[in-house]
């Protein structure tokens, strides 16, 4: 996959996932995909202890990409291969926490 699978028009399809992370846990919610050119997972806000990051650290707080306070949403031609990588949440707190993640793929091969 590059930027000229974009460019040329290759047809995409987004996919929508739901998870429930429990207290002290870390769940892969996306795995490795060649074919991915976006993915958003959103920020929960402040009062959420919510990380995302290209491995597992369950129950590590300040892991990754902090979700209370920022969105992390990745393409591939800003971001490259990260873009592609496999991704986890994980959560740091005492509560269970949902997350929806979207992801965009390429359809065509």
């Amino acid at each position: 996959m590059c930027m000229e699978d974009i460019r040329t028009g290759r047809k995409s399809i987004m996919y929508r996932y739901r998870y429930t992370i429990a207290a002290g846990a870390s769940v892969q919610v996306l795995k490795y995909n060649p074919d991915r050119v976006s993915l958003l997972i959103p920020s929960h806000g402040s009062n959420v202890s919510l990380s995302a990051d290209t491995e597992s650290s369950p129950g590590v707080a300040d892991a990754g990409v902090n979700l209370a306070y920022n969105d992390l949403t990745l393409d591939v031609q800003k971001h490259g291969q990260l873009c592609t990588s496999e991704w986890y949440i994980t959560n740091s707190g005492a509560g269970a926490h949902s997350i929806t993640v979207w992801e965009v793929v390429l359809r065509e091969q």
